[in-house]
């Protein structure tokens, strides 16, 4: 790692943790789902169609449900369901419901048509929906029409004789109004309106349509009641969104900034969580467009999502839950389709007696060899009940077969527990993720953090176990990893109650692969804390243009602070995202280059959960500073000194950070790299070396390498110090002796000042 320059550097310029730029660009959210459907799953049955809004979501078919949102103070759904039995004129069976109805849906209708005379129409608006009834012709006989329909729920009303006012249904508990169905209208062919009056019998609704209005009436005729959540008192206590995650379509070798996708989950009701995913722009996080969610009355749990760039897909993992079953699931999507529900669900095949959950995902880049489209899913196989983890798996989804291919399970040594396993992002370093996950080897007392590289065939090496010593007082959690084959870092957290003072801690362990083993770098400390103290680690990211940094999201009660770390895991930045009351789980996804002609890097994209119903899904961009290089001076024989290409960014802590001198002449000896903390501009014209010049200051210069060009070019390798941080302003010169150019025997190139942020 060079460490010579990097202590050269340290002490020519300013040390100390940069205050990190954060930009929280605007995140607009619509809760709405238009109307949708699904395949059926083979665990969990017929999906159905559904949609939602901010307070409710609604099932349509045979029956017509309305699930109002209920929060934590709910212990699960109570949904009012409408089933409609039939039209009456003048008290005689008019219109029966077909049993074969014709359907019809778009994204905010749903339309069921009995026999082209009566059809139920539903329209999903944002505070409810709208239920109507379209009588496309005159009643045979004379009389009221009643448009009759059989009602179940938990929830209670009060009988009535029909009048034009909301039915409120109530909790049988609380009392609280959690459905009001709305007063009824109807409107005939020419516009002319009628109030309407509906009854209620304790378990039936009628809508009455008076033989008066009829009489006149020009066919065909609506009639539309409102149905929507009540409003509840005081804070329904749970956060919008309980979960996150999130992928960057980009790759450092292209550029491309095109778009971001969040995935999270939220609990409708205490025991019933819905997921969604969105795409934004990569840019700014602007346009919000909903691509994909997963409702109906079976859990969605652990959404994740990655990036496979070979065929431009985003690929969702995700669990579906009923009681104790579980079930992975997937989801992809082409990337530029931006249409709702436009991709293709996956079913992770089972195992008889067992369920597969808490799933991760890693992606793909698109490389010039080993590019075939596929991911790689991780998942627990087991019980969702195991209070001691589960086996741990491994298996790819194919693009190429459109298939899943063959299922292995991580060897964390002989009887040893494992759970809550987690993947980097992409496959950096060609079809090799690194994984993490927890373990308790055979005997130890307490659950440890383990990493492994794995591929699509199951495990590369055997797992190597981190974090502190095995203790009965320490617990491991909340653990997260990403980086490449030979180099990533870990996150997690500990809670050591070896004392009376029970303590957190937010960790973090840098650590390259190698020999078949983990070989740690740096282990550190984020943030300390009293039994009192929450203390989350939410995610990490690594940075796929430095190849390089990393950061991590940790909170501390309220407040989401993000930190950036070097190449050693030496803490760079640090800035505080977020510190309202109610900021939830968090997700960072890779730096991505914005703008890679210019000295501006790429930007961590962080989303976070908030009580916010309006923007329940927030975001920020941790941006890299401005750092860049300047020619100054003259050169002779016209050699060029500049930073590499591709590895020209000097941020602190950039490991990969090179210098290039070109145009010595062929055949040139060794080039002699120089640096100093100041320029300097010494013609060496009167010496014998007419048109060079020193271009830094030859009081402070030192020598920090040298190079043989080859064919006229050579470089050097100044990784950039993380540890302590080094930021400033450096210059650099490179000469080369030979006796051949001029009567002093050197040639010089132009200084480059080198400005490290």
């Amino acid at each position: 790692m060079q460490r010579p320059r990097l202590l050269v550097l340290v002490s020519l310029g300013m040390v100390g943790v940069a205050s990190a730029q954060i930009t929280t660009p605007s995140a607009p959210f619509d809760w709405r789902v238009p109307v949708h459907t699904g395949p059926v799953d083979p665990v969990h049955g017929a999906y159905g169609h559904w949609a939602a809004g901010r307070d409710f979501k609604a099932s349509f078919g045979a029956e017509f449900a309305f699930y109002p949102r209920l929060g934590k103070r709910y212990s699960h759904n109570m949904p009012l369901v409408w089933r409609t039995t039939g039209v009456t004129a003048g008290g005689a069976p008019w219109i029966a419901p077909s049993e074969s109805p014709r359907v019809y849906f778009s994204d905010w209708r749903y339309e069921r048509s009995h026999g082209g005379r009566f059809v139920e129409i539903y329209d999903v608006l944002a505070e409810g929906v709208e239920q109507s009834f379209l009588l496309r012709e005159r009643p045979p006989f004379g009389g009221d029409v009643v448009v009759h329909g059989h009602v179940e729920s938990e929830l209670n009303a009060d009988d009535r004789a029909p009048q034009h006012a909301d039915l409120e249904f109530r909790a049988p508990a609380t009392g609280e109004v959690l459905v009001r169905y709305g007063c009824a209208f109807a409107v005939d062919a020419r516009g002319d309106k009628i109030e309407l009056g509906s009854s209620f019998d304790g378990s039936s609704i009628g809508l009455r349509v008076p033989a008066t209005w009829l009489a006149t009436a020009a066919f065909p005729v609506t009639i539309d009641p409102l149905v929507q959540r009540g409003v509840l008192g005081g804070e329904l206590g749970s956060t919008a969104v309980l979960d996150s995650d999130s992928a960057t379509a980009a790759d450092p070798d292209v550029g491309d900034a095109s778009s971001v996708f969040v995935v999270h989950s939220r609990e409708f009701t205490d025991g019933d969580i819905d997921a969604y995913g969105f795409s934004y722009d990569g840019d700014d996080f602007g346009n919000a467009r909903r691509i994909w969610q997963d409702l109906a009355t079976f859990d969605t749990l652990r959404p994740r999502v990655a990036y496979c760039q070979p065929n431009d897909k985003w690929v969702i993992a995700f669990e579906r839950r009923s009681g104790t079953t579980g079930a992975v699931r997937g989801y992809s999507q082409d990337r530029l389709d931006l249409t709702t529900m436009g991709g293709t669900t996956h079913f992770l095949p089972g195992v008889s007696g067992q369920s597969s959950i808490r799933p991760d995902i890693g992606g793909r880049l698109a490389t010039s060899s080993l590019s075939s489209p596929l991911v790689l899913f991780v998942f627990e196989r087991g019980s969702t009940t195991s209070a001691n983890g589960n086996p741990i798996y491994v298996r790819p989804f194919l693009f190429s077969v459109n298939g899943w291919g063959t299922e292995h399970q991580i060897d964390a040594g002989l009887l040893s527990q494992t759970r809550e396993v987690t993947i980097g992002k992409t496959d950096v370093g060609g079809l090799e993720w690194m994984v993490a996950f927890l373990v308790r080897p055979f005997l130890a007392s307490s659950w440890r953090p383990a990493v492994v590289p794995v591929n699509f065939g199951g495990t590369v090496d055997t797992p190597t176990v981190l974090g502190a010593p095995s203790s009965p007082d320490v617990t491991t959690t909340d653990v997260h990893v990403d980086g490449s084959r030979f180099q990533a870092m870990i996150a997690y957290r500990e809670v050591d109650s070896s004392s009376l003072l029970v303590t957190r801690r937010a960790c973090y362990e840098r650590f390259d692969w190698t020999g078949g083993a983990a070989q740690v770098i740096r282990e550190a400390s984020l943030a300390n804390g009293a039994l009192s103290t929450t203390i989350d680690v939410d995610g990490i990211a690594y940075d796929l243009d430095t190849r390089s940094h990393w950061c991590i999201l940790h909170r501390v009660n309220d407040t989401l602070t993000a930190t950036r770390t070097g190449f050693t895991g030496g803490i760079v930045e640090q800035a505080v995202v977020a510190s309202d009351p109610g900021t939830g789980a968090a997700s960072v996804t890779s730096a991505i280059d914005t703008t890679p002609a210019s000295d501006t890097w790429g930007k961590f994209q962080i989303a976070w959960a908030d009580f916010d119903l309006f923007y329940p899904v927030k975001a920020a961009q941790l941006e890299y500073p401005v750092a860049g290089t300047v020619p100054i001076g003259s050169s002779c024989f016209g050699a060029e000194l500049a930073a590499t290409p591709n590895r020209d960014q000097p941020l602190a802590g950039n490991g990969r950070f090179s210098i290039r001198v070109s145009g010595p002449p062929f055949g040139s000896p060794a080039t002699t790299f120089v640096l100093s903390p100041a320029p300097g501009f010494v013609p060496l014209d009167v010496i014998g070396a007419p048109g060079c010049a020193l271009n830094v200051d030859p009081a402070t210069m030192v020598t920090i390498g040298s190079t043989v060009p080859l064919f006229g070019e050579g470089s050097l390798d100044v990784p950039l110090p993380d540890d302590p941080v080094f930021t400033g302003d450096v210059y650099f010169q490179a000469f080369w002796l030979d006796v051949g150019l001029n009567d002093l025997g050197v040639g010089t190139t132009n200084g480059l000042l080198v400005q490290v942020r």
